[in-house]
């Protein structure tokens, strides 16, 4: 007897990421080895050595046969004098994944909202918890579709990424704004890359029940590898949605990262002035190529589309050791692709890389 998985979710497809090729590992015959992982959305900096050597101190004080704090009291603790809230308005979770799957689990009786083209996991994991997922286009211009999301009277959740991921834009606070106030609906504002914007909702918590805010460690604080998640909301949702958060959920090495990344944030105002400012010329050198059309961003990566066939630019920079988001078809885009943004050296190379392609199409 075959065992079936619920039909829902035979429906989906696995989230995948393409892996580079390493630098000294075998590669495929005509693949370059990847000198640019420019994909994800990933810091392009490691945590200084004498963080690093913070956090190999005081794990080598700790017990690895013993489980984590449950609580992440003393991460939490840090992430509350940060964000300037009480600890029973934050917990903790591993990426802002699992905060979404722990959301969906606890609230999702109906609808999950969102806008394409956006974070692909809203919808799998909508799907995965048995809700509706309603998927709205964005406007021209990647503006909230305001008068379609007021109609939809019986959605439990709304998730808004802003700046959003993939456009990088930040959506119209007024049109935020009306949709948290006009609504029954619970407001998930994703800020995964609020601090390349330096505008946040976190002021407005207090104000509004429905909202929930979401942060990573995952982009600007460097931490991928250690997949550390807050958030923060109306004590009553922290308290529900604890109820669903699997016990130490949190492992005891992104607690302590986190935590010492935190106290020692000074090395974070460098590095996010060195993105932007990136961010910045690398937009300005996509402007002036032949056939290439950013769009402003206000994240730590650029999409832009090209007016030639997308899969194949990815290819020619995959072959020639760059590897960026192909999303051509993804949420109604064509022929587009996500660059995030480097170090200088990896955004030169892929710089480089696309105007050799442009003379090589002449």
């Amino acid at each position: 007897m075959k065992i079936l998985p619920k039909k829902a979710i035979s429906r989906l497809n696995p989230y995948k990421v393409c892996p580079p090729p390493l630098h000294g590992s075998a590669t495929p015959r005509g693949t370059s080895q990847c000198m640019a992982k420019l994909d994800a959305n990933e810091s392009p900096y490691d945590l200084p050595a004498e963080i690093k050597r913070r956090v190999f101190n005081e794990l080598k004080r700790l017990s690895f046969n013993r489980y984590p704090d449950p609580d992440a009291l003393k991460l939490r603790t840090a992430f509350s004098k940060k964000v300037k809230l009480p600890l029973k308005w934050i917990t903790a979770g591993n990426g802002s994944d699992e905060l979404i799957l722990y959301l969906t689990l606890t609230f999702a009786k109906r609808k999950v909202l969102f806008f394409s083209p956006t974070f692909a996991m809203y919808r799998v994991i909508g799907i995965s918890c048995g809700a509706k997922a309603i998927n709205i286009p964005l406007k021209t211009g990647f503006r909230l579709p305001l008068e379609r999301i007021l109609k939809q009277k019986d959605a439990s959740i709304i998730f808004i990424s802003s700046p959003n991921n993939p456009t990088g834009n930040c959506f119209s606070k007024d049109d935020i704004l009306n949709i948290i106030k006009k609504t029954n609906a619970m407001v998930v504002l994703d800020e995964a890359y609020a601090e390349f914007c330096k505008d946040s909702f976190l002021p407005y918590l207090k104000r509004f029940k429905n909202l929930v805010i979401l942060r990573t460690f995952s982009k600007a604080f460097g931490l991928a590898g250690m997949r550390v998640g807050f958030m923060i909301s109306h004590p009553y949702i922290i308290r529900e949605v604890n109820k669903v958060r699997l016990p130490y959920n949190l492992g005891l090495f992104s607690q302590v990262a986190g935590r010492v990344a935190l106290e020692k944030s000074h090395f974070l105002t460098r590095s996010l002035r060195t993105i932007i400012s990136e961010r910045e010329r690398v937009f300005e050198n996509l402007c002036r190529l032949n056939g290439i059309y950013p769009y402003p961003s206000q994240a730590n990566f650029i999409l832009f589309k090209t007016c030639s066939c997308s899969d194949k630019l990815y290819s020619y920079l995959i072959k020639n050791g760059v590897l960026v988001r192909n999303l051509n078809g993804y949420g109604g885009l064509k022929n587009c692709l996500r660059v995030t943004i480097g170090t200088k050296m990896e955004n030169d190379l892929f710089l480089e890389r696309l105007r050799s392609y442009e003379k090589k199409k002449r």
